[in-house]
């Protein structure tokens, strides 16, 4: 399988864009990232841009899809973005949200006889290993390996077969409120405390991102979204559903869900960011 995708950020009817996104892959390694500056915070963009700049360096150089990696480079983000605090007043407050997406195809390879053995006479086996002794082959197995994590309210979806099966839960005063039962899922979107961020990078007590390892086995068709909370907010996840089965690219996905977002944000609704990542076969 190959791996496609597309990316958008817009700045929306803000007078700065805060949201940073940025992706590298290879055809075999890939690490995905997006990241939202907290508008409250003087630097936001500065510190959006630090992860995803310090995220891609870390994965470039170890290149391995694990939670251990995907730990470390939010550990390391949260320390480069520390840093920049210190040595810039005008910074100290800046924080950020991330959500990061990592993909590594491994290749085991091992020597097997190049012919598989059947039910065949004994005759007829004893002459085929006779005619091929010596002659061996490398027999590849390919498995691929995807691990998420985020921090913050910028969000990973997961689709199979055109339907979620995964979301990320956001580190927010709005999801904890809907997690202990105050107020709905689909009210998050809208309650008064929706932007009030629990998590993120940037802060000054220890970091805590949430990780997770999709299982497999993934197959053409399946998709992931990264985006962040001036995306989600204006489309309802049925939509991103009906969105998707109409789209044969990442690009056409964008374009339709972006379509909603124009329709019905605000005059000065949020920046807006997201990547798409689609499953394809070669």
């Amino acid at each position: 399988m190959r791996l496609t995708t597309a990316m958008i950020s817009r700045i929306g009817g803000r007078e700065s864009n805060q949201d940073r996104c940025d992706y590298f892959y290879n055809g075999q390694k890939g690490c995905w990232v997006v990241a939202d500056g907290l508008g409250g915070h003087r630097g936001g963009e500065r510190a959006a841009q630090i992860t995803v700049n310090t995220v891609l360096e870390y994965y470039i150089k170890d290149g391995t899809a694990t939670e251990e990696t995907l730990e470390k480079c939010f550990q390391t983000a949260q320390k480069q973005v520390s840093i920049e605090q210190d040595e810039h007043s005008e910074y100290y407050r800046m924080k950020s949200t991330a959500v990061i997406l990592l993909f590594a195809e491994n290749i085991d390879s091992g020597t097997v006889p190049s012919t598989s053995r059947s039910e065949e006479s004994t005759e007829e086996e004893s002459s085929r290993e006779s005619s091929t002794e010596g002659s061996k082959e490398i027999s590849k197995e390919i498995t691929s390996e995807v691990v998420c994590g985020h921090i913050g309210d910028s969000r990973l979806y997961y689709f199979r077969d055109g339907k979620i099966v995964y979301i990320t839960k956001d580190h927010s005063v709005s999801q904890a409120m809907a997690e202990a039962g105050y107020i709905s899922h689909e009210e998050i979107r809208f309650h008064e405390d929706r932007n009030r961020v629990l998590r993120s990078l940037g802060q000054k007590e220890s970091i805590r991102p949430d990780i997770v390892r999709i299982p497999g086995p993934y197959r053409p068709g399946d998709a992931f979204l990264l985006c962040t909370d001036g995306f989600w907010e204006h489309i309802w996840e049925r939509e991103m559903e009906i969105d998707l089965s109409k789209a044969e690219t990442p690009d056409a996905w964008l374009e339709l869900m972006e379509i909603r977002i124009m329709e019905r944000a605000p005059e000065d609704h949020d920046n807006y960011s997201a990547i798409s990542v689609f499953f394809c076969e070669f």
